[in-house]
């Protein structure tokens, strides 16, 4: 959370320095303005969001399994079952 105190603040700022070796300041500045939106903190989270700029996206379907599920059907039971299931679990202490 951003109100935690670190006591090695000092290393995470030049972990986080030590990033533009590998990418540009727009976009270390970027992560860093998205961890802070997020409410964390430190250089592994940056690197996190840096890193998760070069993976592919993945395009999640939307499944519907209603129409599936219809085609099952389930006896409800009445209530007093599961009364007489932990009755029973009782008894035999299981």
């Amino acid at each position: 959370m951003l109100t935690e105190k670190y006591e090695d603040a000092d290393l995470y700022f030049v972990r986080t320095l030590i990033l533009l070796k590998e990418w540009p300041l727009v976009e270390v500045m970027e992560a860093i303005k998205q961890a802070i939106a997020m409410g964390v903190l430190g250089d592994s989270y940056i690197l996190r969001l840096l890193r998760q700029k070069d993976e592919p996206v993945i395009e999640q379907e939307y499944i519907s399994i209603r129409i599936d599920l219809e085609r099952y059907t389930a006896k409800q039971r009445e209530p007093d079952y599961y009364d007489k299931v932990l009755r029973f679990r009782k008894e035999v202490k299981i």
